[in-house]
């Protein structure tokens, strides 16, 4: 009897000691703590482009930050689907929602290789689902009749 009492103690020890870890998880001594602060859904320079494309056909709806998935399908059944955790600048869309035309702005952080290989796959995503990309770079003069001139252009043909 002395034994099992003895064993019942043990374990209540260990169960103690493992709600005490999980309880004080996120106050160990080096753990990093994150802080968090809202920011707007489009950068300044989205913004301008934005602005611009707003001045298109009122047939075509204009989404920010499109997400992949939300217009790619993965066919064959994968249990996840990170590589369609990307998001697009702007989709430009029709009445139904069918998507005609993505939108990239690239920026100075475009250059970093991590980004460059997300840019590729992103690129080679739309590629093979038949989605034309349309890349603007804001180190290139942009002005209001040229984003829309280069835009209506690809449009036309849809």
């Amino acid at each position: 009897m002395e034994y099992i009492i003895a064993g019942l103690i043990i374990i209540l020890v260990i169960l103690l000691e493992l709600v005490y870890q999980l309880v004080n998880k996120n106050n160990e001594p080096g753990k990093k703590e994150y802080h968090y602060s809202k920011k707007k859904l489009i950068t300044d320079n989205e913004l301008f482009f934005y602005n611009c494309f707003e001045h298109l056909d009122l047939k075509y709806i204009i989404v920010p930050q499109v997400n992949l998935a939300a217009i790619i399908n993965k066919e064959e059944y994968h249990k996840y689907q990170n590589e369609l955790n990307r998001n697009l600048d702007f989709g430009i869309f029709d009445q139904d929602f069918n998507i005609l035309l993505a939108i990239e702005i690239n920026d100075d952080s475009h250059i970093i290789n991590k980004r460059r290989y997300r840019d590729y796959k992103v690129k080679d995503l739309l590629k093979k689902c038949n989605i034309e990309l349309l890349i603007f770079n804001i180190n290139y003069p942009n002005t209001e009749e040229s984003v829309i001139a280069r835009t209506n252009k690809i449009l036309k043909n849809k």
